[in-house]
């Protein structure tokens, strides 16, 4: 615990001196907006800045960090390990993995923070959206969503993937480092509750793509692949099909991944991943583009 602490007071200081130049320049605009009489404004944009930066980043490193502690505890039990596998981790290395993967999480969450932070106006948009009288005519959704609240739902979505991908790479890491994923004959070999575990992780990535896919159809209202801006002919009956094939083909690679919880090997969540790779590129690009120069 006490490792632990030297390695989060170090990493405050170091980040308090890399972003001393932007203390600076938040003080400048402080001064700015009170010369402008807008010191209010300052103070708002400020407060959507610490929310959603804070959020983001403290969120993001309780989910990384959760899996990464659920990942050292799953210690593997009478699992066969070869020669190699029990000579490529000393119990100090081991040791090592876990404060440098502490430290990267601390940082990571901080840089994610700052990221988050950027996007403050379409949080501030998303909460005060105002509804319009009009719909688009495809969706039948209005206005007002395409303004004010699809932005900041895309910025959700890559968040989430993001975190998601970063746990689930972190957790393999410290399995590995822990003997819990080993190579047999150049076969991956995975402890029962490992596997359980990243099948799980993976499941969620899965079904957090379907809904990307969802996401990606309101792009084609802006679509500029037609005669003019906007969705074309292609766009609604081909790309907007294939979306949305995809998305039902990222639901059933995501059941398949917790199926393989209660199955040997991991070839279900492989030939998920290969089935859903491989729809993207013949339904999400081919198909289309077949289209395309058809009409």
């Amino acid at each position: 615990m006490r490792r632990e602490l030297k390695i989060i007071i170090w990493t405050v200081i170091i980040l308090a001196v890399i972003f001393a130049s932007s203390l600076v320049s938040l003080y400048t605009d402080w001064l700015w907006f009170g010369e402008a009489g807008y010191r209010s404004v300052f103070w708002t944009q400020i407060l959507y800045k610490l929310a959603l930066g804070a959020s983001a980043g403290i969120l993001f490193f309780a989910i990384v960090y959760a899996n990464i502690r659920l990942a050292g505890r799953l210690v593997p039990t009478g699992m066969h390990m070869g020669p190699s596998t029990r000579s490529r981790m000393g119990e100090f290395a081991r040791r090592g993995i876990g404060g440098v993967l502490l430290l990267g999480t601390i940082v990571a969450a901080v840089l994610v923070g700052l990221s988050a932070s950027s996007h403050w106006m379409s949080l501030a948009m998303w909460m005060h959206a105002v509804p319009f009288p009009d719909a688009d005519p495809v969706f039948k959704h209005e206005i007002g969503f395409y303004i004010f609240k699809l932005g900041f739902l895309k910025y959700i979505y890559g968040w989430l993937m993001f975190t998601l991908i970063v746990a689930l790479l972190a957790s393999v890491v410290v399995h590995y480092a822990d003997r819990a994923i080993d190579f047999l004959a150049g076969t991956p070999t995975f402890a029962p509750h490992v596997k359980a575990h990243l099948s799980m992780l993976l499941a969620v990535i899965l079904f957090l793509r379907a809904w990307g896919y969802l996401l990606q159809r309101y792009d084609l209202l802006y679509s500029p692949t037609g005669v003019i801006f906007g969705a074309g002919y292609t766009d609604i009956h081909a790309r907007m099909a294939a979306l949305v094939i995809l998305a039902v083909v990222a639901v059933a690679a995501g059941i398949l991944s917790l199926v393989n919880i209660y199955r040997r090997g991991i070839i279900l969540p492989a030939a998920a991943l290969v089935i859903l790779v491989a729809a993207s590129a013949l339904i999400g690009a081919a198909y289309p583009a077949v289209m395309q120069q058809i009409y």
